[in-house]
């Protein structure tokens, strides 16, 4: 139901056997007059078909514990936001925020805020006008970046890269940038001051994935949610390109 683009109603029944699930069994009721995403296509993790039987009672579980746990419905909601999103634009700036909100759960913080980015242009530009004090002063208001949310980008690409002739070109930290250039855009009303950098890790996407840049960040910020939330290991995971209609 979360990735489908529009509200749906479900009921779902579960058989279980000394608190073990033996089966569920879903059935999905379309809402007519529901709101639906005019994106074409979306992209989101996939349980591969080999790892679907051996899933299915801890992944009911971690539904059932995910309604106690607030943290865990907020990031949720940024799904919701996401695949619900009119603009492309939105969707990759959604993308950001929802690495941000999975890292946080994590115990991960991406020092990546526009804030840290505008003191390091004017640590950049004015370090050689500005007296020491003042310099000390910015230095000192500068996060640190850090790189631990990239292991789980990298995974993520993997998993959805099956083709193993032709590797992901991109990075880690440069799907970070693309999607942290479209949020400060997106969400602070910030213009982009130079695109050049941007647009030349864009295009050095395969083809396919560089017209889809908005469904390809779909896919990997679901698989690290499917990783990071429901436990579900990269190894189980890829992604799929659906048609919305």
């Amino acid at each position: 139901s979360l990735f489908t683009g529009a509200p749906l109603s479900y009921e779902i029944l579960i058989g279980r056997y000394k608190k073990e699930v033996l089966y569920m069994q879903f059935k999905i009721i379309g809402n007519a007059n529901a709101f639906i995403c005019p994106s074409q296509f979306n992209g989101h993790a996939y349980i591969k078909e080999n790892s679907i039987a051996t899933f299915a009672s801890d992944f009911t579980k971690k539904i059932e514990n995910i309604f106690n746990n607030p943290v865990q419905e907020k990031i949720l909601s940024y799904y919701k936001i996401l695949f619900m999103t009119l603009f492309d634009e939105a969707k990759i700036a959604f993308a950001f925020q929802l690495m941000e909100a999975l890292a946080l759960y994590k115990g991960i913080n991406i020092k990546n805020s526009l804030k840290n980015s505008i003191m390091k242009d004017l640590d950049n530009k004015l370090s050689k006008k500005m007296c020491m004090s003042c310099h000390s002063l910015i230095k000192q208001e500068l996060k640190p970046e850090t790189d631990a949310f990239d292991n789980y980008i990298e995974k993520a690409l993997d998993a959805i890269n099956l083709d193993l002739n032709a590797p992901f070109t991109i990075r880690p930290d440069e799907v970070k940038e693309i999607a942290k250039a479209y949020r400060n855009q997106v969400f602070h009303g910030n213009f982009f001051k130079d695109m050049n950098k941007v647009d030349n890790i864009i295009n050095r996407l395969p083809p396919d994935h560089k017209n889809d840049l908005p469904v390809l960040l779909q896919a990997i910020v679901s698989v690290i949610g499917a990783n990071i939330i429901f436990g579900i290991d990269f190894s189980q995971l890829t992604a799929v390109k659906r048609a919305m209609y």
